[in-house]
């Protein structure tokens, strides 16, 4: 990545309107497809460990 790309602005997805479970692959994926640079997710711990 050249200097100018690392200043160039950065597109977040977060939490929004759409037809798409969060968290999923195929929310983040439409994120992806929407312009987002970064996603922001959820991380959870389960009983399973």
């Amino acid at each position: 990545m050249s200097i100018a790309e690392e200043l160039l602005p950065r597109i977040t997805a977060f939490e929004h309107e759409h037809p798409y479970l969060e968290n999923t692959i195929a929310s983040m994926e439409a994120a992806f497809q929407a312009g987002a640079d970064i996603v922001e997710l959820d991380v959870h711990i389960t009983k399973d460990g």
